[in-house]
């Protein structure tokens, strides 16, 4: 029960702020907005259905991630509540920052959901805080915390871009995404 209280106040302070909030008063101060639903057929179908799946496959990434933090990790995504062990499990075997990618998802689900230039702009502005908040501060927290196998999973899981294959923790040359695994056959 206490992890589930943890996790719920971190969501409402963090994620509601950025996927609730903020895109609420961006929507209440621009007046281009067409609903997905309400724009010229067949697009309007089209908007919609791609905007559902959008939403929903953001949805259910960051949900994993949370359950993960949770339930591997005893933590939270809050700065406030960390893991107490590195999670490497799920999707974070192929991406460094699947929550954030959930985020950024469901924000571009968002913009195409109401159609809106100014939702867009504000999930290019959250993407490129992440891009630069990330190096700067989380990831130096990381290393410090988590050491050599943190500098391990960082050499060997891209950031942004998911690897083709899930990395294992295993050797650390080999399993490089810009490793030719060709080279080893001959």
């Amino acid at each position: 029960m206490k992890n589930i209280l943890r996790t719920i106040a971190s969501l409402l302070l963090l994620p509601a702020t950025v996927l609730g909030l903020i895109p609420a008063v961006i929507l209440q101060l621009s007046n281009d907005i067409c609903y997905a639903w309400m724009c010229a057929p067949p697009f309007n179908i089209i908007r919609l259905i791609f905007a559902v799946l959008l939403l929903a496959a953001g949805f259910l990434l960051f949900v994993w991630t949370n359950l993960l933090f949770s339930r591997t990790g005893d933590g939270t995504l809050a700065a406030w509540d960390p893991v107490d062990e590195l999670v490497v499990a799920g999707p974070y075997r192929y991406i460094r920052n699947p929550m954030i990618a959930g985020v950024l998802i469901m924000l571009l689900g968002e913009s195409v959901l109401f159609t809106s230039i100014p939702l867009f702009v504000w999930f290019v502005v959250f993407f490129l805080l992440n891009v630069i908040y990330l190096p700067l501060s989380e990831e130096r927290t990381l290393r410090a915390r988590y050491g050599e196998a943190y500098e391990r999973y960082q050499e060997n899981v891209p950031a942004w871009i998911p690897r083709d294959e899930p990395w294992d923790g295993g050797d650390v040359h080999r399993d490089h995404p810009h490793f030719d695994h060709r080279e080893m056959r001959r």
